[in-house]
């Protein structure tokens, strides 16, 4: 269902002649493909949506589908390829000063390490993205990070830093969640005061 939308969206900026706009819906439908774990779709469509955004030089997406497609390389175990696209879109994100970025390649990279069990590159690169995702105060990439760290510890078996990242992932989900649900609670009583007042 989604993919269709994201195809009507596309075909619509087609009409338009409206490229940026061709390119993020390409991106949804490699998204899309990714989370459903066709791999060879999701290269297809991040592929399309690269060779847009390399025509016109928006590095900002450019960054995004370098390293999107990094992890579908990562995920069919072509690790080192996926390894260099995510270095392609760290130059960029440095280049662009974008913190969360950063972080965000940091932590995908740290998986990619972890893949390939070199467990010390992939603690210094999720170690990495968990110090930056703190500084900004990044919620959902210290949560990622502190998974990611997780696992590399688990894999590794040095169990008692893996019981340690999963008790500081469990409870950062927690206090996350509670936060998210808060948020939403806040939203929903504004809402209702602002019916309230018409």
């Amino acid at each position: 269902m989604a993919i269709q939308y994201y195809q009507q969206a596309y075909n619509i900026a087609q009409e338009l002649n409206n490229e940026r706009e061709m390119g993020t819906a390409l991106i949804n439908i490699g998204n899309v493909y990714f989370n459903q774990k066709k791999y060879d779709k999701a290269l297809e469509y991040y592929e399309r949506n690269r060779v847009i955004r390399e025509k016109l030089k928006d590095k900002r997406a450019l960054s995004l589908v370098y390293v999107n497609i990094g992890n579908v390389y990562i995920e069919i175990n072509q690790i080192d390829k996926g390894l260099e696209y995510c270095q392609k879109s760290l130059e960029i994100r440095n280049e662009l000063s974008d913190k969360r970025g950063i972080g965000v390649v940091y932590n995908f990279m740290a998986k990619g390490y972890r893949k390939k069990q070199d467990y010390t590159k992939a603690t210094e690169y999720a170690e990495l993205g968990l110090d930056i995702a703190r500084n900004i105060k990044a919620g959902p990439e210290v949560k990622e990070a502190l998974e990611t760290l997780y696992m590399i510890h688990k894999d590794n078996k040095d169990y008692k830093k893996s019981l340690v990242y999963f008790e500081a992932h469990k409870s950062f989900s927690d206090s996350l969640f509670s936060l998210e649900k808060s948020k939403a609670i806040a939203n929903l009583e504004s809402k209702v005061a602002l019916e309230k007042k018409e």
